[in-house]
């Protein structure tokens, strides 16, 4: 078995490839200019219909005030609206609008097409394996601060 540090290297080299097609701004419809965080978050504001601020910081590991410059950029695209919760007037809530459902349907198409281009490179037990250790990986993955 090689040594940690030499497994890290090889594996640094093709995750940079892996993800340069998946997170990269490269979808071949112009119309799709959304940055990875901007995806993420705009998934979880769909997939809850709304989300209060602190609530999307949490789940996009990254301090609130740097999410909120993620909700205003999406917000001035168009993509997400923004109230204050009703029960706490200091708390932003955040919910998609109807471009912004639309904007994910069309980014999860293109991302799912090159990311199924890819796992079809793979026996379909490698990727139920796959899927095991990234659902691994991520049960212990530590908070990110961006």
């Amino acid at each position: 078995m090689r040594p940690l540090q030499a497994q890290l290297r090889e594996l640094e080299t093709y995750w940079s490839g892996v993800a340069r097609s998946l997170l990269a701004r490269r979808w071949a419809d112009p119309g799709l200019d959304l940055t990875h965080p901007q995806y993420f978050a705009l998934h979880h504001v769909c997939e809850r219909k709304t989300i209060p601020l602190p609530e999307l910081a949490q789940v996009l590991r990254m301090p609130e005030q740097n999410a909120a410059r993620v909700v205003d950029r999406m917000a001035r695209a168009g993509l997400v609206g923004t109230s204050l919760d009703p029960a706490d007037r200091r708390t932003v809530v955040v919910g998609p609008t109807s471009a912004g459902r639309e904007m994910l349907a069309r980014v999860r198409r293109a991302r799912f097409k090159e990311l199924g281009d890819m796992l079809r490179r793979l026996e379909p037990d490698e990727r139920e394996e796959l899927i095991r250790l990234f659902r691994k990986m991520a049960e212990d993955e530590p908070p990110r601060v961006e």
